[in-house]
């Protein structure tokens, strides 16, 4: 998320609510007076407006998703266009990625996040980073070991979600989590 330090303001990654607004915005569902209704509902003007925010709040964040990819008939690739672009809003590692980059008696992180923060932090302190990214249509991906061969301060990075550098591997639809949690059963059998 957004933080200040020293005076300085560094930008939000959109959180699961923003993207699901976002998609909502996108496909005509939520419009201003809804979303402002749901930051302040004291702004109420009539059922329409509540019947507008409520409609909003019936959607998660992978109903958004394959709402918005049902507009967009089933073209994933704007999907994929779209949540690169949110998700680089942040131009630069968190606080916290650089704190556990320094930690070396950590040999595995398992992060949902699409960004890449993590691995610029690793970048910065010298971290030999091997990088394991779920691409959901290769099931082969779906399960993950921490490699006997990784010695400290070698570090393996899983992106269970997939990551916004490699098309088709983002996980947000229902669809999506589906087919993840198959085939993660279906390696393991």
């Amino acid at each position: 998320m957004g933080y200040s330090f020293n005076g300085i303001e560094e930008p939000d990654l959109p959180s699961g609510w923003d993207l699901t607004i976002k998609f909502l915005r996108e496909t005509g569902v939520a419009d201003e007076a809804g979303v402002s209704l749901l930051a302040d509902p004291d702004t109420v003007n009539g059922h329409t407006d509540l019947r507008s925010a409520m409609n909003i709040l019936s959607y998660d964040l992978f109903k958004a998703a394959e709402y918005y990819l049902y507009k967009k008939n089933n073209r994933r690739s704007e999907l994929d266009r779209l949540l690169p672009y949110e998700v680089k809003k942040a131009d630069g590692p968190r606080p916290i990625h650089a704190v556990i980059a320094q930690l070396t008696d950590i040999q595995a992180v398992l992060t949902t996040n699409y960004d890449c923060l993590f691995e610029e932090a690793c970048e910065t302190y010298k971290r030999e980073l091997h990088l394991h990214v779920h691409e959901q249509f290769r099931a082969d991906t779906a399960i993950w070991r921490c490699p006997a061969f990784l010695k400290p301060p070698q570090l393996l990075l899983h992106k269970m979600h997939g990551c916004i550098k490699r098309d088709n591997s983002m996980i947000i639809t229902r669809a999506d989590y589906i087919r993840y949690l198959r085939e993660c059963r279906t390696s393991r059998s």
